[in-house]
């Protein structure tokens, strides 16, 4: 203690390095949250799919993250791969919207029929909630019909819903997985063994 009763100098300043610290790893941790695996650099990841940003593990960060065929790009917002993010991603003659391939189109009669209708320039699977004919993938959201819009839409096996394939699938982090296969593998949504 100093004359006027006051900590130090040096010991104020420790203080309150230490409390900013600990400010800051309060807020990272709520908003840095992918996964339940921690890791301070690249190669800490249990999975060779999983890739060390900021502390946690993630599907990916950069393209070079993304070599499953169809899925070359890395979505950076949800850290996981896509079919695309410019239109040279896609097969000649489509067009990249909202990470997937469409094809261009001015009547229904141009389109394939895995994408009959066309609706606003592009071919797609549905329509106004119409045209999803799969019990695997019967509900229609932004043109595609898809198999989930939110976990509720899933049970059994596959009980959480995949935010990029919008299908049901067995796990999005480490924690829906049981104890014999601990680790959610991001590449394919399934329970894997640490290797």
């Amino acid at each position: 203690m100093t004359a006027t009763g006051r900590p130090p100098r040096r010991q104020r300043r420790s203080v309150r390095g230490l409390l900013a610290a600990t400010i800051l790893l309060a807020t990272c941790h709520g908003q840095l949250r992918f996964d339940d695996a921690a890791c301070v650099q690249e190669g800490d990841c249990p999975l060779a799919t999983m890739h060390c940003l900021a502390g946690a593990c993630v599907g990916c960060f950069t393209d070079q993250h993304c070599t499953t065929p169809g899925f070359p790009r890395c979505d950076t917002a949800l850290h996981r791969c896509v079919p695309c993010g410019v239109n040279s991603d896609c097969a000649s003659g489509q067009t990249c919207r909202t990470g997937h391939c469409f094809i261009p189109c001015t009547t229904p009669t141009t389109c394939p029929a895995s994408a009959p209708r066309c609706d606003d320039g592009f071919c797609v699977q549905c329509d106004d909630g119409k045209g999803c004919l799969s019990a695997a993938a019967s509900l229609c959201v932004a043109h595609q019909c898809i198999g989930c819009v939110a976990d509720a839409d899933c049970g059994g096996n596959t009980p959480r819903c995949d935010v990029v394939t919008r299908a049901c699938v067995r796990c999005q982090v480490s924690a829906d997985c049981p104890t014999a296969t601990p680790l959610c593998d991001p590449a394919t949504s399934r329970c894997v063994s640490a290797p």
